[in-house]
This record gives C-alpha cells, structure tokens and sequence, in this order.
C-alpha cells in the first residue's frame, strides 16, 4: 500500500526585508495612487530564485494583500491537484494557525479568519484583516507573517512533486516604488512648471569644418556626402535619390563622432539640435527621457516648417536612453521600452519630411535596440587613429595652439613622425591628444606663473604699495604677449621643443588615467 508521503524537508526559504520604513511611506496613501501595474498590485522584489517569481502587494482601503507565484525548478507554475493532507499537517505545527487543507486560518481567542490561500492561477495570496497595520512595524511584522506561510506552501507543493527546496531567498524591498515615486514626481513638476526639459535639448550652429578633424579619411569623405545630400537635396530629388533620415556614427570614445556631426551640420548649414543622453539619464528620472524625445521631436518638426533649412538631431552616447531590451518587467526597463517606442515612432513620422535627419553616436552599438538600428540609413565607423591620423591631429592641435594662444613651437625642430608613433602606441584617440597637449599648456602657465610670482618676491619687479599685484602681472602678460620684453626677457619660457612633446605623449595615458581617478572616475572596461 502506498503510504501518505511526509514531509521531510528541513530547509526554509529566508525572507529579508529591507527599508520596511520606506516601504510603509510609499504605500499608507494606497498603491492603487501609484503608477502600479492592473488591480493595484506593485513589485516589491526579485524572483525568489526558481521557487516564485517577484513578490507583489496591494495596499488599499488599510487592506494588506500579498501575492507570490509559486514555480516549479524545472519552469511553469502548479495548476494541479493541491495537497490538501500534507497543507493541514504543516500548518499545524505553527502557533495559531490552522488549515481545511485549502485555507489557512489564523486563531484570535474563539475567532478565527482566513489569512492566505491558493488562488485559481496556483499563486499564494496572503490577506490581512483591515486596519491591522497603521505603521512600519506593522506592516514589517505582517510581511513576515506572509513569508512562514508562503514557506509551507512551498514546502507541500515541492514535496508532493518530490523537487528538492532550493536555498533562495524571499527579499521585500521598496526599490520598485522608489522609481514610481520618482516618475510621479517629476510629471507632478512637469504640471506645476519644474521639470524644465528644455536646458538639455542644445541649439546652436556649430563652426566646426571636416578641416578641423584630424586623420578618419575614410569617415570624413563619407560625412561630406552625407552634408552635401542635406544642403542640396533638390540636386539629389533630380535622380530619385533623398538624404538619409538616419545615420550612425559609432567607435571608441575620443575619435570625432561629435565633431563630424557637427561639421555634418555646418557644411550643410542645418539646424543643428544636441542632446547628450548621459545628461538625460543623470537627471535619475525615467521619465524625464520620454519627454526630452518628445520635445526634440516637436522642436525638430517646428523648425522644419518655420525655417528654410534642413535639421539636425543629434544624440550623443545614444545607447543610454535608446538600449536593447533584456526582458525583465521593471519600471526602468518598462520606461526604456518606452522611450524606444516613442523614438522609433517620431524617426518614422519624420520620414514624411524632407528636412529632418538624426545621427546617433555610440561607443556601443551593438547595446542599441534592433529597432533603431532598423531605421539607421547610413552607418560609419569612426574607429581610432592610426599613426598617419595622429600626425594630422597633431598638426591641427599644435596649430590652434601657435593661434588661439601665440605660443611658440619649435616647429623645425619637431618630428611629428616619431610623436605620432608613440601616439599610437599608446592607443590615444583625438581627444586625448588636445587633452594631453591641454594639460602641457597648463603646466607650463603653472611655469609661467611662478616665474613672473618669484620675480616680485625677489624684487626683481618692484611693486609699489599703492598698487595691486594683480594689475602689475596682467600687464607683464600683455608685455609678453606682444613681445616688449626689455628688461625682462628672463620671464619668458621657450618654445615648445619636440623633447618636451616626446617626454608628454610617453606618459600621456598614464596622466589620462591619473586625471580620471582624481576626479573620481575611471572607465569601466566592456
């Protein structure tokens, strides 16, 4: 005869609960007030691991009412017979509680209620009377109340199906609120007129030309003919040909994606609307980047019908706000469909005119959703530069320096070959190399300063009381500038010498890597 199968399983699933306090303030007002998901449920947690998926409460009316799906390891829910014996055999072994095997009771003196259950879809539901909990500690204590319950029915469900219990863990935390709070905010202040949007969208008219980006031969030339198909688009209508509506700029940080489209722009004398997606998603509102699209989108559509020019939409480190979807059912993720949704949308409602392009620029463009990509038109990879690159990057970098600066290069005496070289050995970018040569000219004002300082401490210059030593160094650096260096010619520094350049570009990523983590950042490695 088979006999009744037992319950043998010792271990228990532990529940951590954590910031019950934060819990409780979010949801005393009722979750149905929050942007929760169908009959006022919201996520309160992870999965438990294969034993349920995320944990979910409804707070309503001072009505507590706590929802677990329980799984199965292999996948899937329960749907079959319950086991009705072994429930009632569990539940007994706790104080003050009893069950019919479908039912779970809890004993108050001569009354009892019914307090959790099995529900029609398999899940467990646990229900606390109302106004049982008023405060944090209440609601902390209920929780765990629906934790040792939910423990045995999981326990009976896994062993009438001979699974092992696995060591998972049931975590309650107010991570899920925290950001539904946090979108119902903003668009609070959205209606009240404080959630500006407009400082992130920037209008301007580039003066960058393809002359002042260094090397990239192969992205240059093909950057041009995107310009040239914005600025004569009638020429191109002609052959049945029209501009592209979508156009990818991607490769490592550092190498021009900024600069093309904005000589992109220029050449093409467009309108020319930036956002720098790393500003939108540090602003920590998920919905802030729903309305920074749409608005782009309308300002994008109003300059195309009120001004005679092409436009421009360019988002920087685009893979931020536009990434692909990993699945999962969050607030973030469900706010980062969204956002997708709504740039696809407004990229496909431009199609229709003939004046609107977006370029993306990523370092990743394998993490941007399929369906951006889809309605990229043209993509060019804006890799980092060669030897032959650096060496016209270094060419254009130390020339606004003799020009915007006027200080001087011992040009004869350079060779631009063997700095390049060591340039590219250091895999630098174009960036780094004006950052490298920044920091060179700051060192050798640094120099300059305490030259011109040491000279009036040492009364070389005098100074008279009456007048401020501010107004004296100003017009010792006028004197400099213009080359009336009579009598103190001893404060003027060299030029710049090619050992000075060589000694900067060997240890120039090391300075790069020195300045990050002075400021407390460091590039995390993909």
């Amino acid at each position: 005869m088979d006999q009744e199968p037992h319950l043998d399983i010792e271990r228990n699933i532990n529940c951590r609960i954590e910031n019950a306090s934060t819990l409780w303030k979010l949801i005393k007002n009722g979750t149905n007030n929050l942007e929760s998901q169908s009959n006022g449920f919201v996520k309160v947690g992870p999965n438990v691991g294969n034993v349920g998926n995320e944990p979910e409460l409804r707070f309503v009316k001072d009505r507590l009412v706590f929802k677990l799906e329980i799984t199965k390891p292999t996948g899937g829910n329960f749907y079959g017979e319950f086991p009705i014996d072994l429930l009632k055999e569990e539940v007994l072994k706790l104080p003050e509680f009893d069950s019919d095997g479908v039912n779970v009771y809890k004993n108050n003196g001569e009354k009892r209620h019914r307090i959790a259950y099995k529900g029609s879809n398999g899940e467990f539901l646990y229900e606390a009377q109302k106004g049982e909990i008023t405060n944090e500690i209440q609601l902390e204590e209920k929780l765990r109340e629906a934790a040792k319950i939910f423990n045995v029915f999981v326990k009976v469900q896994y062993q009438k199906e001979n699974f092992e219990l696995p060591s998972d863990e049931l975590v309650i935390r107010p991570d899920e609120l925290i950001e539904m709070e946090e979108v119902r905010d903003y668009r609070r202040k959205q209606s009240e007129g404080l959630g500006s949007i407009e400082h992130m969208i920037i209008k301007e008219k580039p003066d960058v030309t393809f002359e002042d980006i260094g090397g990239q031969s192969k992205a240059v030339e093909t950057c041009k003919r995107f310009s040239e198909q914005l600025r004569y688009p009638e020429v191109y209508a002609l052959q049945g040909s029209e501009p592209p509506r979508g156009i990818l700029l991607y490769g490592p940080q550092g190498t021009g994606k900024t600069m093309l489209a904005k000589a992109i722009a220029n050449t093409a004398d467009a309108n020319f609307l930036f956002v720098q997606a790393g500003d939108v998603v540090g602003e920590g509102l998920y919905g802030q980047t729903e309305g920074v699209v749409t608005k782009l989108f309308e300002e994008a559509t109003r300059l195309a019908e009120t001004d005679d020019k092409q436009v421009i939409i360019f988002v920087d480190e685009a893979d931020l706000i536009l990434p692909h979807s990993s699945g999962g059912g969050s607030t973030r993720h469900e706010s980062t469909g969204r956002v997708v949704g709504i740039f696809a949308q407004q990229m496909d409602g431009i199609r229709s005119s003939s004046k609107i392009t977006t370029i993306l620029a990523t370092n990743n463009p394998e993490r941007l959703d399929p369906k951006i990509l889809s309605r990229m038109d043209e993509r060019e990879e804006v890799s980092l530069p060669d030897a032959v690159d650096l060496k016209a990057i270094l060419e254009i970098q130390l020339r606004k320096v003799e020009e915007r600066f006027d200080i001087k290069i011992a040009r004869e005496g350079i060779d631009l070959d063997k700095i390049s070289k060591v340039a590219f050995e250091q895999k630098l970018s174009g960036r780094d190399v004006r950052d490298i040569l920044g920091n060179l000219n700051r060192k050798r004002g640094q120099l300059q300063l305490a030259k011109i300082v040491d000279a009036i401490n040492t009364d070389q210059i005098s100074i008279p009381e009456d007048v401020d030593q501010k107004k004296v160094i100003r017009q010792l650096v006028e004197r400099i500038k213009s080359g009336d260096v009579s009598g103190i010619e001893y404060l003027q520094l060299g030029p710049i010498s090619e050992e000075t350049l060589m000694e900067t570009f060997k240890s120039g990523k090391a300075l790069l890597e020195s300045k990050k983590k002075r400021i407390g950042f460091v590039q995390q490695k993909d």
